[in-house]
């Protein structure tokens, strides 16, 4: 009986960890989106239209909301990348390592990365390295 009481408790304390996971997780989340209404991304797209094609600032915005679960029109150009990986702390930086599968897949090097710090300096990156490999 009393080994069977120590697995209860096992799974007691593990189940209330991932409990208190998850609530932080919603809570960064709730935080990150409050006083924001969504927008439709050709609407986000209007603030920068000079700095980024909407072709890469769509793809972009798409593959961040879908790496950190965030509705992408919540997502502004100015959002820095350390707010969201706030949100993705929670998730063992899942997002982060999403991110990092797709600047390999799209042959981006971010080991060789300039200083990103906001969501539109991905996007600026992502522009910029593409054009310099259609001119090669």
């Amino acid at each position: 009986m009393g080994e069977s009481v120590s697995w209860w408790w096992l799974i007691v304390i593990f189940g209330g960890l991932a409990g208190i996971g998850l609530f932080f997780r919603w809570r960064e989340r709730h935080a990150f989106k409050k006083g924001r209404k969504a927008q439709s991304l050709a609407a986000i797209h209007e603030t920068v239209k000079g700095q980024v094609s909407f072709q890469i600032f769509e793809e972009v915005w798409v593959k961040v909301g879908q790496a950190y679960s965030i509705d992408s029109g919540f997502i502004r150009p100015n959002d820095k990348l350390k707010t969201l990986g706030g949100i993705d702390s929670w998730d063992l930086s899942k997002g982060a390592e999403e991110l990092d599968k797709w600047f390999q897949a799209q042959g981006l090097d971010s080991k060789h990365q300039p200083s990103i710090q906001t969501v539109l300096d991905i996007a600026k990156w992502v522009q910029s390295t593409r054009e310099s490999l259609l001119s090669r």
